[in-house]
């Protein structure tokens, strides 16, 4: 079954700002984790990232790292924070 990803305005603002400080080649790297990590957030939890504590998730697809809340009940992906991998 698939899940539905919600972006947090908050996580989207903070993409905003790591696309804004890349470089042309570093956008396309960024697009293509984003397209990844929405991909598979699709599938369930079961298909990325790893348990931090109860329904908390990271999962790191570089050069992003996003954490994420899994609400099982209402089959959906919560993107809370985005941060850029050095």
């Amino acid at each position: 079954m698939k899940y539905t990803v919600i972006w947090r305005p908050s996580a989207e603002e903070e993409l905003a700002g790591i696309w804004l400080d890349a470089s042309f080649i570093g956008r396309a790297r960024i697009r293509t984790a984003c397209h990844t990590i929405d991909s598979a957030l699709a599938l369930g939890p079961s298909h990325i990232g790893k348990t931090q504590s109860g329904e908390i998730r990271i999962v790191i697809c570089r050069p992003l790292a996003v954490i994420i809340e899994v609400s099982e009940q209402d089959r959906m992906m919560i993107v809370l924070k985005v941060h850029m991998l050095p």
